[in-house]
């Protein structure tokens, strides 16, 4: 039988089978939830003519899947909206390292080691907010396979330092960047 792939995912992303097994099976727990409210709540039920909420013994599924929701956004829109700029901040993060450090990496040793002080404080700030574990902050610190630093490295290397998830990496990628644009502004 096939599986939904995401659980949480919107209804109205759903097609065919998936759509009406969702909508059959919230029904059938509003149902089963409205008469435990009834049974075992009438007071609430009295309530709720007269205006008030109902307390329900458990979330809906409907209310569980809002839980895993983008935070803040509760509506489809407001999700979309929600994805697409944390996309478009991905996009940015990752050509702001490769517009600092080229493809290849910084060739000009002066540069680099100046460059690699910023990231590796960037990365320590990251570490000291929990926003990186110590394992990747290890990682990060060691540099690639050759023993060059992460600004003298190649895209594809210097991403295999930063976290897999890539809305960390972009963190981590606009950590840096910001802190090697503060210290030319020191300069």
């Amino acid at each position: 039988m096939h599986k939904a792939s995401n659980p949480n995912a919107f209804t109205r992303n759903l097609h065919g089978l998936e759509y009406h097994k969702r909508n059959a099976g919230d029904v059938a727990q509003n149902v089963k939830r409205g008469l435990q409210a009834v049974v075992l709540f009438p007071k609430h039920l009295i309530g709720q003519v007269l205006g008030g909420d109902v307390e329900f013994i458990e979330p809906s599924r409907h209310e569980k899947r809002m839980a895993f929701r983008p935070e803040g956004s509760k509506t489809y829109q407001q999700a979309q909206a929600t994805v697409a700029d944390e996309a478009v901040a991905r996009h940015l993060a990752e050509n702001e390292d490769q517009r600092l450090f080229g493809r290849l990496g910084v060739d000009d040793p002066d540069q680099a080691e100046a460059m690699q002080t910023c990231a590796d404080r960037a990365m320590k700030e990251l570490f000291a907010n929990q926003t990186i574990g110590e394992t990747l902050l290890f990682q990060f610190q060691q540099g690639g396979a050759d023993g060059r630093g992460y600004v003298e490295l190649p895209v594809a290397q210097r991403y295999e330092l930063l976290p897999a998830d890539a809305d960390l990496r972009a963190v981590c990628l606009k950590a840096i960047a910001e802190a090697i644009a503060i210290a030319k502004l020191e300069d």
